[in-house]
């Protein structure tokens, strides 16, 4: 019989704790945000430079102050040719086509080259006008089938940010 309530209990105290963790994990990469760095996102065009003093953590491991985005030239004038391509009228299909014949590198060098949905990916990405919106969206599991599913957070809740220095793509374009 004690048991079954102690069960209950470490329970609950997991599920706080967890929440607690995330809570503190936001904030953390909210600071980081605010600061200028980088906080995981992986764009096409785009390369993480580490910034600031390098100094040891508490485990004696190498840390910089913080990582930002810098533009990697011969992935934005890849970029530069989708949307010249797309503008002119080209197919997205015919665009796939042209990149994997000219053997055009991709973000981690796909054996079977460019997709279709990896060019519309592109062509639909504020990130390249500037534009860098972060915790725009939010997975949430499913109770009942287990899968977890994205879900837009609230206009309030996310953190619209225009950095000039990353501009690939003008904003007519």
């Amino acid at each position: 019989e004690n048991s079954k309530l102690g069960i209950h209990i470490r329970g609950l105290i997991n599920e706080l704790y967890l929440d607690d963790l995330r809570k503190k994990t936001m904030r953390g990469l909210e600071g980081q945000k605010l600061r200028g760095f980088n906080t995981g996102e992986s764009v096409y065009g785009y390369k993480s430079c580490p910034v600031g003093e390098l100094k040891l953590n508490k485990k004696g491991q190498p840390k910089y102050e913080g990582m930002v985005h810098k533009i990697k030239e011969e992935e934005a004038l890849i970029i530069k040719r989708i949307f010249k391509e797309f503008i002119e009228g080209k197919s997205i299909h015919s665009i796939v086509k042209g990149l994997n014949e000219d053997k055009m590198p991709t973000k981690k060098n796909h054996i079977g080259g460019w997709a279709t949905s990896t060019v519309t990916r592109i062509l639909k990405n504020e990130k390249y006008t500037g534009r860098w919106i972060w915790r725009k969206w939010k997975n949430v599991r499913d109770p009942m089938t287990g899968k977890t599913k994205k879900i837009e957070r609230p206009k309030k809740e996310q953190m619209d940010l225009f950095k000039e220095d990353l501009v690939i793509i003008d904003q007519n374009t």
